[in-house]
């Protein structure tokens, strides 16, 4: 064939492939290679053409012999980009990008295509330059915009982060992805009322769209004189919408307890109004006929989660009969045991570096480990998780039906959910009930909920005795902390104690600022009170979080002179600024979690206020396992005592500084074979039920349709 025949051959084939005529255009262009093997153009786009189709494999292998061939050619590489990154081969991807834009690709999709897999593959700060350079070539690139933002917010500059969503809007105003993260932005931020306002603009635009009501729900916690009756039935609305998913929209709301807390006080009248029934009924369990359960919000506040009868009713459940499930298991107590773990943070996240040192010490002899990834930003700690498992399956890209399928094919005989209902979670799964027994770990300690979820794991002083008929699961208390602790990657030194001998003491809380709220600013005031020259420093987003802070404390006699501000940092300057720090000051009714054991292992002790939920006993727990309970106050005078003692012992302060992280080191709260071992005896005491069950037959609860 000549060359300007091919050429023309060519430009008909391409004609047919832009106008969607692939059957056509693949013709042409096989005809093409028939004739002449060796036209890159032909092989390119033949290439292009099989990754549209899905069959990357080919699409790739077309790619690189049209590079083979023509090998500065831009266009090839950066399809062979596309190829790569579709396959989930991101680093290489990345090179392909590269590769291109050095042969003088100069398109703004490459360079936004280069980003993404920057973005993806973890090197979010790297993304930052392509996306920009796709918006210079392509002012109206509103992905470009939108992933920008993601790259900021991650970085900590909110504001550089808000400015790219409203562009992206500026471009097209109908992007409800677009709201829903200037929503979750202006949350950050502490613009509560703005946050909403762009929930509602989403939810206008996709009444599907998940995130955005279950963001407004979380928002409206937070927002001054929202009473629990609203926020109810904006859970209630979120149900309704994803039912599908069956997990219990009304969760959204309860599995917080601090806004839980907050409207304590109109949890009667809301149980009276909002759930009235015509009559009472009976439900079928397998332990027999009980009434009605409990109301959804206790009268303390309490996470009284058990929705059953007029709760299921309620939330859009119907209940069936108990499920028989028939297995031919070797059901010995001693076998090997087959483990499940179902998480979407098996990647640098605060909950997965809590499940990966228990995870890397696991006695494999006796525990088979499988790891069920909803990840979709795979990382360097990713390859981690990876590596301390017996089997990995990818379920990102599956349905619950799906997912539950490949579970029971793996036989897995336990199965834990890591995440509850935060975001990523794979509830929906658990509840078709593909392994005989199912619990929930790790995220925090709360319920899902769910009557599929037959355990919790917990401790003695999270739950202590009395507490068990607040779940719907069975709490199973490990014998020392719900937690193990390790920092997973390098941390700062422990610094000298920045009060030293008579400097001024400064108090602090890196907590998410959202678990701030008035109680705990008047405590914290009255704290400063008592000790006249100590300074205040919180993480906290610039805007209306700092100002309505510092006015709250104004109007508490505290000078906003003696209040600084840091902005959420990378993970190693986070733990640098505990150098900064003399004393950690707890929330409450939501204590901090990681945030106090981070404290603790930067050498700052943290004084607790002691709750009556079980997020509210974090700091009771931790501070129990530390050896340090005379830390933990019951009331709020006492938990000034404690703090003003405190700062006044700077001999007692500065050998606790020296300390801290070694009694940590050697305390429950960081002895990971410990920590495993009690979670392998866990998981016999689950196993046991089934050992003992009748053999071929296990009988479930009753599940929900």
């Amino acid at each position: 064939m000549t060359a300007p025949a091919s050429t023309q051959m060519v430009a008909i084939a391409f004609a047919h492939h832009q106008a969607g005529r692939l059957a056509e255009a693949e013709a042409c262009y096989r005809e093409i290679l028939r004739r002449d093997p060796a036209n890159p153009d032909a092989l390119h786009l033949l290439g292009t053409l099989a990754f549209q189709q899905k069959r990357n494999d080919d699409a790739r292998e077309l790619i690189e012999r049209a590079i083979a061939i023509e090998p500065r050619a831009a266009e090839f590489h950066a399809s062979l980009g596309q190829t790569l990154a579709g396959a989930g081969r991101l680093h290489e991807a990345v090179a392909a990008y590269r590769r291109s834009v050095a042969l003088g690709g100069g398109a703004a999709e490459i360079h936004y295509n280069l980003g993404c897999a920057l973005l993806q593959s973890g090197f979010s700060d790297d993304a930052a330059d392509p996306f920009k350079t796709a918006i210079a070539l392509r002012s109206d690139f509103h992905q470009a915009h939108l992933n920008l933002s993601n790259v900021l917010r991650k970085q900590g500059d909110l504001d550089g982060a808000i400015e790219c969503c409203r562009a992206a809007l500026a471009i097209n105003p109908a992007l409800p992805v677009a709201h829903v993260n200037l929503g979750q932005l202006q949350m950050k931020t502490g613009e509560l009322a703005e946050a909403i306002a762009s929930f509602d603009r989403a939810m206008k635009l996709d009444p599907a769209l998940a995130e955005a009501r279950s963001g407004k729900i979380y928002a409206l916690h937070f927002q001054p004189g929202v009473d629990a009756q609203t926020l109810l039935r904006e859970s209630l609305l979120w149900n309704e919408h994803h039912a599908k998913s069956k997990s219990i929209g009304a969760l959204v709301l309860l599995a917080a307890p601090s806004s839980m807390a907050k409207h304590a006080p109109q949890a009667g009248p809301l149980n009276a109004e909002t759930l009235q029934q015509p009559q009472k009924r009976s439900i079928s369990t397998e332990s027999g006929v009980r009434d009605d359960g409990p109301p959804l919000i206790a009268e303390d506040g309490s996470p009284r989660i058990l929705p059953h009868g007029p709760q299921a009713s309620a939330l859009g459940y119907r209940e069936r009969p108990g499920a028989v499930l028939t297995r031919d298991d070797d059901r010995s107590p001693d076998r090997r045991l087959r483990i499940g773990y179902v998480s979407p943070d098996f990647r640098r996240h605060v909950a997965g570096f809590y499940l990966l040192p228990l995870l890397r010490e696991h006695d494999h002899d006796r525990f088979e480990i499988f790891c069920y990834s909803n990840v979709r930003l795979t990382d360097a700690i990713t390859d981690r998780f990876r590596s301390c498992a017996d089997a990995w399956r990818d379920i990102s890209r599956l349905d619950d039906a799906a997912a539950a399928s490949l579970i029971r094919e793996d036989r897995i005989d336990i199965l834990f959910d890591a995440t509850m209902h935060m975001g990523g979670n794979r509830l929906g799964l658990f509840y078709l009930k593909p392994a005989p027994v199912q619990a929930t770990m790790c995220a925090y300690p709360g319920t899902t909920g769910l009557d599929a979820m037959d355990y919790r794991l917990t401790d003695p002083y999270l739950d202590p005795p009395g507490t068990d008929a607040l779940y719907a699961e069975r709490s199973i208390r490990l014998p020392n902390s719900f937690w193990c602790y390790d920092p997973i990657e390098a941390t700062p030194d422990v610094g000298p104690l920045p009060a030293g001998d008579g400097g001024a003491v400064t108090f602090g809380c890196l907590n998410n600022f959202c678990k701030i709220n008035g109680d705990v600013l008047a405590l914290w005031a009255s704290v400063m009170r008592a000790v006249p020259d100590s300074r205040l420093l919180l993480l906290a987003p610039r805007g209306q979080a700092r100002s309505r802070a510092l006015a709250a404390l104004a109007n508490m006699a505290i000078d906003s002179a003696r209040v600084s501000f840091v902005e959420h940092q990378p993970r190693p300057q986070y733990f640098a600024t505990y150098n900064r720090i003399d004393i950690g000051l707890d929330t409450f009714p939501y204590n901090g979690h990681t945030t106090g054991l981070d404290a603790f292992w930067m050498g700052v002790p943290v004084i607790t206020l002691v709750g009556h939920t079980a997020v509210g006993r974090a700091g009771l727990s931790q501070l129990t396992n530390l050896g340090l309970p005379e830390l933990a106050a019951f009331d709020a005078e006492q938990f000034v005592e404690i703090a003003t003692r405190l700062a006044n012992d700077r001999h007692r302060l500065a050998a606790l500084r020296d300390g801290l992280r070694d009694r940590l080191s050697r305390s429950p709260l960081a002895d990971v074979r410990r920590f495993a071992r009690d979670v392998e005896n866990a998981m016999r005491r689950m196993w046991e039920q089934i050992a003992n069950a009748r053999a071929g037959q296990i009988i479930l609860r009753p599940e929900r349709l």
